[in-house]
């Protein structure tokens, strides 16, 4: 199969045609639905705010964002913050979202849904490799800042300026 993705990509390349990159997966997996779903909620939204600004309202919302896209965001706040797993999976507990791990695959389930989102169904960010990775890379980040931001020795201002000028006295 990877194979045959290659030789279609390539066929599309030479005759200059529209691709996708069939061989690496998406970070968001926007599926059919979700995409018309967006959009007329969209045009929902705008015709709203059109109605709201012909009043004299601002606005509330200008955006409209899926139940999914809702849940991607909420999830990379989660783990730009996370260092292991655990706290990932309590930071997303404190928003409503369970994370629930099964034959190793992540899915996620919020609190207005009877049924859990699988991760396969969000994107490849979401995938329980990523997510891992991403906590790890977090963790080495933290261990790094804590090291650079010990605090150094130093002396009280007096002795500094007598060793600074023992030490030019020297020097002459």
């Amino acid at each position: 199969m990877e194979y045959f993705k290659a030789e279609v990509m390539e066929m599309c390349h030479r005759e200059n045609l529209y691709q996708i990159d069939l061989l690496n997966g998406s970070k968001n997996r926007v599926t059919e639905r979700e995409y018309w779903a967006k959009r007329k909620g969209q045009a929902a939204l705008d015709k709203e705010n059109a109605s709201q600004a012909a009043t004299g309202e601002p606005p509330k919302q200008t955006k409209f964002e899926t139940d999914k896209e809702k849940l991607r965001c909420t999830i990379r706040a989660a783990l730009s913050s996370a260092v292991s797993f655990e706290d990932f999976s309590g930071k997303l507990l404190q928003q409503g979202v369970t994370v629930k791990e099964s034959r190793g695959r992540l899915s996620y389930l919020t609190p207005d849904r009877t049924k859990p989102i699988t991760a396969r169904k969000l994107g490849d960010d979401f995938d329980r490799a990523a997510v891992l990775e991403t906590l790890t890379q977090n963790a080495q980040n933290a261990a790094r800042a804590a090291e650079t931001s010990a605090p150094k020795q130093e002396y009280p201002r007096s002795i500094k300026d007598r060793l600074q000028r023992v030490s030019a006295d020297a020097i002459l």
